[in-house]
C-alpha cells in the first residue's frame, strides 16, 4: 500500500503545533516542531513493507489548496492525518476534497481528538479514527485495507470506525509496555534541516523518552491519550537514537519529550553519563515537574548538554494548584 502521513495546513494559514497531547497555535518565537509521531508511525509501516511518505505541509509553507493538490498528485491509497481540535474543521474539509479527487482514498485520523471524540468527524469521508498510541492499530488497519490480513475490522483494537451509517468502537489496545521495542522515528521522510531550535538557530529533532503520567492534573490531556502508567525507554536506547540522528542526519540539538521526563533520578543520571561519554557534542532541552527535579539531577543534566528545562509551574497560587490536583506547591516551584 502507498501511505501518505500528513501534517495538514489550515485554510487560514495559521500554524498549529501538534505532538500527541499538545495542540496549540504557533506564536512568535516558538518555532515549529518536527511531526515526530508521524515519523514513528512511518517507521512501523515501513518495517512491514508499505510504501511510505510524510508531507509536513506546515513546515513546507504550503497553502491549503497546494496541500490538497500535492496529496492528489501523490495518489496514495491511504492518507493519515495527525488531527487536532483547533484544526478539526479544516482537517475534515481537506479530507472531503481529497476524497472528491481520489474516490478510492482511505482517510485515517489519529491524535487526541480522535481518541476522545471520534464522533465529531467519523463519516463516509473520514471512516477511521485511531485512539491512543497509533502504531500497532495503524499497521493492522492498513493491512486490513490492503487485504493483506484476514483479520476482521472489528478485531482491530483501539479503532473507531464508520459502518453503514453508525459508529463502531472496538476495545482499547493494551499499552506498549517496552518502548525499546518500537523502531526509531523514520526521519528519512522529514526535511530535518527545516526544524530550527529558536534559541540556537540550529536544526533539532524530538526524541520521546517515555509515555504516560501517574499524576492526575485536571487540565492535562496526558491521561486520556497516554494513560496513567508511566513507561520509559532505557537510557541506552535514547542515546542510540541520539547517535543515529548525529551520524545519519547531522543533528546535534534535541528535545527530549515526554509526559513526565525525570520521574526516576537513577535513569536521568545514567542518561546523562551516557550522553557525556558517547555523544558529547549534543545540546538538548526537556520538560519537568517542579517536584521531580533535584539539584544533583540538574547539575548532571547541564554537564550532559542540557540548555533549558520547561518547568510545569502552572500557577503561583497554592489553592489553584490544589484544585487542579497538581500535587506540587509554590515552594516546590521556588
Amino acid at each position: 500500500m502507498k501511505i501518505l502521513l500528513l501534517n495538514p495546513s489550515t485554510r487560514s494559514g495559521e500554524k498549529v503545533l501538534k505532538s500527541d497531547r499538545c495542540q496549540v497555535k504557533v506564536l512568535g518565537g516558538m518555532g515549529l516542531w518536527p511531526p515526530i509521531s508521524l515519523a514513528e508511525c512511518a517507521a512501523s509501516l515501513r518495517d512491514v513493507g508499505h510504501e511510505v511518505s510524510i508531507l509536513d505541509s506546515i513546515i513546507l509553507g504550503k497553502t491549503f489548496d497546494q496541500m490538497v493538490n500535492a496529496v492528489t498528485l501523490e495518489e496514495p491509497d491511504v492518507v493519515v492525518f495527525q488531527n487536532t481540535t483547533p484544526t478539526l474543521p479544516d482537517d475534515i474539509e481537506a479530507a472531503r476534497r481529497m476524497k472528491s479527487n481520489l474516490p478510492k482514498l482511505s482517510v485515517v485520523f489519529y491524535g487526541l481528538h480522535a481518541t476522545t471524540r471520534p464522533q465529531d468527524f467519523l463519516s463516509e469521508t473520514v471512516p477511521f479514527a485511531i485512539r491512543n498510541e497509533p502504531e500497532g492499530t495503524l499497521v493492522e488497519l492498513v493491512n486490513h485495507i490492503a487485504d493483506l490480513s484476514k483479520q476482521p475490522i472489528d478485531n482491530i483494537l483501539s479503532l473507531s470506525y464508520w459502518n453503514a451509517g453508525k459508529i463502531e468502537a472496538n476495545p482499547d489496545r493494551p499499552l506498549v509496555e517496552n518502548l525499546d521495542t518500537l523502531p526509531f522515528a523514520a526521519r528519512e521522510f522529514l526535511s530535518n534541516e527545516l526544524y530550527i531550535l529558536p534559541t540556537e538557530g540550529a536544526p533539532f529533532t524530538i526524541i520521546k523518552t517515555s509515555r504516560g503520567c501517574p499524576y492526575s492534573c485536571t487540565y492535562c490531556t496526558a491521561i486520556p491519550f497516554s494513560k496513567k502508567k508511566w513507561r520509559v525507554r532505557s537510557p541506552q536506547s535514547i542515546v542510540k537514537e541520539v547517535i543515529e540522528c548525529q551520524e545519519n542526519f547531522g543533528i546535534d540539538h534535541f528535545m527530549f519529550l515526554s509526559d513526565t521526563f525525570n520521574m526516576r533520578e537513577d535513569l536521568i543520571m545514567e542518561l546523562c553519563e551516557r550522553l557525556q561519554r558517547d555523544a558529547p557534542r549534543v545540546k538538548w532541552v526537556s520538560n519537568s515537574r517542579v517536584d521531580t527535579i533535584t539539584l544533583n539531577m540538574a547539575r548532571a543534566m547541564k554537564a550532559a548538554g542540557c540548555i533549558a528545562v520547561s518547568l510545569g509551574i502552572e500557577s503561583g497560587d497554592d489553592e489553584i494548584l490544589r484544585r487542579i490536583k497538581k500535587m506540587a506547591t509554590t515552594d516546590d516551584a521556588r
